[in-house]
């Protein structure tokens, strides 16, 4: 126990007043900082030592809580960011993978004209052989008639 009856811990870090009315070590700044923090809306005037010390290893349960507040807001800013860094993601890759589904129709169709157009050589060479030539035929035949009835 410290002097006065206060616990050793709170005379060894001179957390500033006491229950026992006395000043241990208390530096000018730390008195500035919890006269302000007494006077904070919220908290009442008298505070005990154990506030006190708890204000001066982190904060105490004000700064405690603001802290944890501040990382709350820090974590839903990092997890806002995350959530739109994969919404544009995935939006890109959507992108892509339409880009390339357009491209793949293209081939698709620039490969139905080739087979088009090659059915439609077919067919022409099959017209040529069937229908002009057994007409070129039948022509050739009349000629050849007609001559021969000339000739007799």
């Amino acid at each position: 126990m410290g002097p006065a009856g206060c616990g050793a811990d709170q005379a060894r870090r001179g957390d500033g007043d006491c229950r026992c009315g006395a000043r241990h070590g208390h530096q000018a700044g730390n008195a500035l900082r919890e006269s302000a923090v007494a006077k904070a809306p919220g908290r009442p005037g008298a505070r005990n030592c154990r506030d006190r010390l708890a204000d001066a290893a982190g904060g105490g349960a004000a700064g405690s809580r603001d802290q944890e507040a501040e990382y709350s807001e820090q974590s839903r800013r990092q997890q806002a960011s995350a959530d739109k860094a994969y919404e544009l993601q995935t939006n890109i890759m959507l992108q892509q993978v339409t880009a390339e589904q357009v491209k793949v129709q293209q081939v698709e169709k620039e490969g139905q004209i080739k087979v088009q157009e090659a059915e439609i050589l077919r067919h022409e060479k099959e017209l040529i052989a069937t229908i002009l030539k057994g007409s070129e035929i039948e022509r050739q035949r009349i000629e050849n008639m007609l001559r021969r009835k000339r000739i007799v």
